[in-house]
C-alpha cells in the first residue's frame, strides 16, 4: 500500500513548502556532551529543514555523512506513553497511566515492559479523554503518584533516547517529575511518519498502525489490550519506529540526525 512514501534520492530536489502544523524543530540540548562536529551537523540539519521544507530535509537526512556515528538501529530506546485526564476548567491535565517498553538491537523487549496506573484524586476527566479510566476510578484513587515512582523510573528515563508519538505530552510529564535531571534525547514518531507517509488520511497512532499493517503484531505482543492503553500505545510506538528505521532508504539514518529532525 503506497501512501506517498518520501524516499531520499540524494539529488537536488525542487522546493517543497512545509504544510505541517508542527512548530519548527529546535536544537535539543540533550547532546551537550557530544563532539562539536556532531552538534554542528545537527544544527545544519535543523536549519536545512527550516529553510527548505520536508523533502529537502529528508534528502539531507538520508545522505548526510555519519562520520563516527552508528545507525540509529544500533542504539537502545525506550518507547513511552501516558494516558491523561485532559484539562477541565481549573483542573490541569494529569497522567493516570504510564506504559513503557525497551527496544534493544532492533527488538521490542515486551518482557521488560513497564505498566503502572497513577493516582488521580477527586476531579473530573475531560469528556473527550480516551481510555477506560471511568471503570477504574477506585484503583486510580489509591495508585502511586508519578513522582513517588522516580527511583524505578530513573533507569528508564536517563541514559537512552525516549521515543513517543507526539512527544509533547510525554516530555511534559517526564520533565515535571524530575526537573533537575536531563532526560532523553526525545524522538517523535508523529513527525517521522508525517515525513515518510504524508498522504495518510490520519497520523494518529492507531490509524497509522492499521494503515501500515502493524496492528496485528502489536496486538500479539499485548494480548487483551487495545489503543489508548498506555502500554499498548508504547509498544505500538516502538513498532512504528522500528518499521520506519527498517525502510531501505532510512536504514543508515543516525540517531543524531533523527533527534535533529524529530526531537
Amino acid at each position: 500500500m503506497n501512501h506517498g512514501l518520501l524516499l531520499g534520492t540524494g539529488g537536488d530536489l525542487p522546493p517543497f513548502q512545509n504544510s505541517m502544523n508542527d512548530p519548527a524543530v529546535t536544537h535539543n540540548d540533550a547532546f551537550c556532551g557530544r563532539d562539536q562536529e556532531e552538534s554542528v551537523n545537527r544544527v545544519k540539519l535543523v536549519n536545512y529543514f527550516n529553510v527548505n521544507g520536508i523533502m529537502r530535509a529528508v534528502a539531507f537526512l538520508l545522505t548526510m555523512t555519519a562520520h563516527g556515528m552508528s545507525s540509529a538501529l544500533d542504539h537502545d530506546f525506550v518507547a513511552i506513553d501516558f494516558e491523561t485526564t485532559g484539562t477541565v476548567g481549573q483542573f490541569a491535565d494529569e497522567p493516570w497511566q504510564i506504559g513503557m517498553v525497551r527496544v534493544r538491537s532492533g527488538e521490542i523487549l515486551y518482557q521488560e515492559a513497564y505498566d503502572q496506573y497513577l493516582r488521580i484524586g477527586d476531579r473530573p476527566f475531560n469528556a473527550h479523554a480516551p481510555g477506560r479510566h471511568s471503570r477504574i476510578r477506585s484503583t486510580l484513587s489509591s495508585a502511586p503518584r508519578l513522582v513517588d515512582l522516580w527511583p524505578e523510573l530513573r533507569s528508564w528515563w536517563t541514559g537512552c533516547p525516549l521515543v513517543a508519538h507526539n512527544v509533547g505530552t510525554e516530555r511534559k510529564f517526564v520533565q515535571r517529575t524530575a526537573p533537575l535531571h536531563r532526560m532523553g534525547p526525545w524522538i517523535d514518531t508523529l513527525k517521522l511518519v508525517r515525513i515518510a507517509y504524508p498522504a495518510l488520511n490520519s497520523h494518529a497512532l492507531a490509524d497509522v498502525l492499521t494503515d501500515l499493517d502493524l496492528l496485528s503484531s502489536v496486538q500479539s505482543l499485548c494480548p487483551g489490550r487495545s489503543a489508548h492503553d498506555a502500554l499498548f500505545d508504547a509498544v505500538g510506538c516502538a513498532a512504528l519506529f522500528l518499521f520506519l528505521l527498517r525502510m531501505d532508504s532510512w536504514s543508515e539514518v543516525t540517531l543524531d540526525s533523527l533527534v535533529a529532525l524529530a526531537g
